[in-house]
């Protein structure tokens, strides 16, 4: 993949010198770069205080209240769990970053969760956690208002519709069992 976005950074570059527009490409070009800086020092204040947040959570034991509170649930997707009271945690905190749309905050949680748990329920966990049910996707919200979206919220329920759809795929498509596991 490096090697074709590189042929085509050079293939559009030599069109543009080739039809006499290589200062316009050098413009666009330092022009994105700063766009991307803005966009990406705009983010971080809401990654920053949404990563915050969900560790104030786990450290008010509000991990620990969720997993009792998907117990019943997650016993039925990952068998043999509702024993196991840290992977559980794991699980229900990793979930929640998840719900919360905190991907930056999800990816370490998730990766802790995948170390507890048992080689089948770390296939039905990866695929559940990689589909994503979103309620609040913080993240792509903080996207858009960076980018200057007058309605970064309109997108929500569409957000709800489309990660439920792909939640309940991964449920339905979760690995069962078998000789592998």
């Amino acid at each position: 993949m490096e090697k074709l976005f590189l042929y085509a950074l050079f293939l559009g570059l030599i069109i543009c010198l080739i039809f006499g527009r290589g200062a316009q490409a050098l413009t666009a070009a330092t022009d994105g770069a700063s766009e991307a800086v803005t966009l990406t020092l705009g983010l971080v204040g809401g990654c920053a205080l949404w990563g915050g947040l969900v560790r104030m959570a786990d450290g008010a034991g509000l991990s620990r209240m969720l997993a009792r509170a998907l117990r019943r649930p997650l016993k039925r997707l990952f068998p043999g769990l509702e024993n196991d009271n840290e992977a559980s945690e794991a699980v229900a905190a990793a979930f929640a970053a998840n719900m919360m749309g905190i991907g930056n905050a999800a990816t370490p949680l998730s990766i802790a969760a995948m170390k507890k748990l048992t080689p089948r329920n770390a296939d039905t966990f990866w695929l559940i956690s990689a589909s994503s049910l979103q309620i609040l996707p913080t993240t792509v919200l903080a996207m858009r208002q960076a980018a200057g979206s007058a309605a970064p919220a309109e997108i929500l329920p569409v957000c709800l519709v489309c990660s439920a759809i792909a939640v309940t795929a991964a449920v339905l498509l979760r690995p069962r069992g078998g000789a592998n596991h």
